[in-house]
């Protein structure tokens, strides 16, 4: 049977419906939120203890909270896990308080940090708290917003009570900004499955064991478990893995399809293999990511509002963009995405990255999973089940050696 869902992070919704703003590669990165899981850990590791001092209060580290809702029949999971949840007990009065404890990493001037300085970070908390109050049926909820200096390890916090029927509010509002994005998405799932479900394979007849070879791979992932093949050469391989992947669509409609190249030149075969599926009558939102050096406007690549006039404003305009893109097309290539962010304004590698969201098979190069220092976040952070396709496998043991090899020089 068909799992019909769709899963979204409480992070992400709201940085995708209030996202505003530059492109700044001063700050952030994956160093950079590497040192912001340490730090939550440190900071969550006081607060354990300080609670476990207590006979009052409990404290619950990384807690999953989730929502389900329907819409026209696609189950949709909003899900996340707040940073921290205290609950103290009062033995005198009976009375029982619930504290969301979200914490912030920021190289800010902690003095001059004001309590509404990021709408976002209250925004995910409230949403948290949102949850939490309709699973547990409280009245209200307290909400912790801890900023953690990265270099004094200093912090400061502030505190906000929310009633549990303004969350509601809140929380019905998100989702009604969000609805429009549902409705393109759920709609496009039945027509992508339809079109699926009735997709033979585009050859009048097998190769000697491209079949046996398309069978294994879709039980494979029906099964949820690694495949490693070899096959001669002019078996076929590329269609007689993509093929079979696609098909799994039918099976799970959360999952995405990422296909990881070490050259070019299989890219290209990659993307005609899916036109040739296309002929055939299927219906895939595909995308190919291209290296940021090759999209890039500029002579030279400097991504900030200062250098960049795609930089400046580009969280403003960009999802107007994603919008009239997956309204008109279902390839993006780099041609498409160049057209359209000179069209908006905005970077073209940042709204590739940014159309994965949208997209059902995407092809990039080994590096955007394995390599560490271009690895996309976006993937490596989230919760989105990925069926890898890794094509020529074989190369990966040197392009591992070159990743995760460091050079000194004087």
């Amino acid at each position: 049977m068909i799992e019909n869902n769709m899963r979204i992070s409480v992070r992400n919704l709201i940085e995708f419906i209030y996202r505003q703003g530059d492109i700044d590669d001063r700050i952030g990165g994956i160093a950079s939120a590497q040192e912001g899981t340490r730090l939550h850990k440190v900071i969550q590791k006081e607060l354990k203890e300080q609670c476990d001092e207590s006979e009052e209060k409990t404290y619950i580290n990384e807690m999953y909270l989730s929502r389900e809702l329907c819409y026209k029949e696609i189950n949709i999971i909003l899900e996340g896990r707040a940073d921290g949840v205290i609950i103290t007990s009062s033995q005198e009065d009976n009375n029982t308080r619930v504290k969301i404890i979200e914490i912030k990493t920021t190289m800010k001037d902690l003095l001059t940090l004001e309590e509404n300085e990021n709408f976002l970070h209250w925004a995910q908390g409230k949403l948290y708290g949102h949850i939490y109050c309709e699973e547990e049926n409280l009245s209200e909820i307290d909400i912790d917003l801890i900023y953690c200096h990265r270099e004094s390890l200093h912090t400061k916090t502030f505190s906000k009570t929310f009633l549990r029927e303004e969350l509601k509010e809140f929380f019905n509002e998100v989702m009604g900004r969000y609805t429009r994005w549902i409705h393109l998405q759920s709609s496009w799932i039945e027509l992508r499955n339809n079109s699926i479900e009735k997709l033979d394979f585009p050859f009048e007849n097998y190769r000697k064991g491209q079949r046996e070879l398309a069978i294994n791979i879709y039980r494979t992932i029906k099964e949820k478990k690694d495949i490693y093949i070899e096959a001669p050469t002019g078996t076929g391989k590329t269609i007689s893995t993509i093929f079979p992947a696609i098909k799994s669509f039918t099976i799970n409609n959360s999952v995405k399809l990422i296909y990881l190249t070490a050259k070019n030149i299989t890219k290209g075969v990659a993307e005609n293999t899916l036109d040739i599926l296309r002929g055939s009558g299927m219906r895939l939102r595909t995308l190919t990511i291209t290296a940021k050096d090759k999209v890039c406007f500029l002579e030279e690549r400097i991504c900030n509002s200062d250098a960049c006039e795609y930089a400046k404003g580009h969280f403003d305009r960009v999802n107007d963009a994603i919008l009239a893109m997956i309204e008109n097309n279902e390839v993006f290539n780099q041609q498409i995405i160049e057209e359209y962010s000179r069209q908006f304004k905005v970077c073209p590698f940042e709204l590739s990255l940014d159309l994965i969201s949208w997209c059902d098979f995407i092809i990039g190069d080994y590096n955007y999973f394995f390599d560490p220092k271009a690895m996309i976040k976006r993937m490596a952070f989230d919760d989105t089940p990925y069926i890898f396709l890794i094509d020529e496998a074989h190369n990966l043991v040197d392009r591992g050696r070159e990743m995760y090899s460091a050079e000194i020089k004087e």
